[in-house]
């Protein structure tokens, strides 16, 4: 995930957003012993892993609501590096009004 261009974080972003939706099916679904361990499911469905799909979830939890965030061509690894300031930076109300 080390790519950096136009549009990749953008991709990305949504990436993450769809991993959200499955893992609320796969919830859904586990309670009921309908699928394995979630960790099993993406990796037989996507070849990835589990950390890597807790980054996308994780930033997109974050940069849904701002979709300003998907034009920027920066590396998603800086996103997720900085993800902690990025937080810190919407959570002010007068920064997080300019950033939408």
């Amino acid at each position: 995930m080390r790519f950096a261009n136009k549009h990749l974080l953008a991709v990305l972003i949504e990436v993450g957003i769809n991993f959200e939706r499955a893992f609320e099916i796969h919830y859904a679904e586990k309670k009921n012993g309908l699928v394995p361990y979630w960790e099993h499911w993406i990796k037989e469905i996507t070849n990835l892993g589990k950390s890597q799909v807790a980054r996308l979830r994780q930033i997109s939890r974050l940069l849904t609501s701002y979709p300003k965030f998907k034009q920027l061509s920066v590396p998603f690894t800086e996103i997720f590096e900085r993800r902690h300031f990025i937080q810190h930076m919407l959570q002010n109300e007068n920064i997080a009004k300019e950033r939408k």
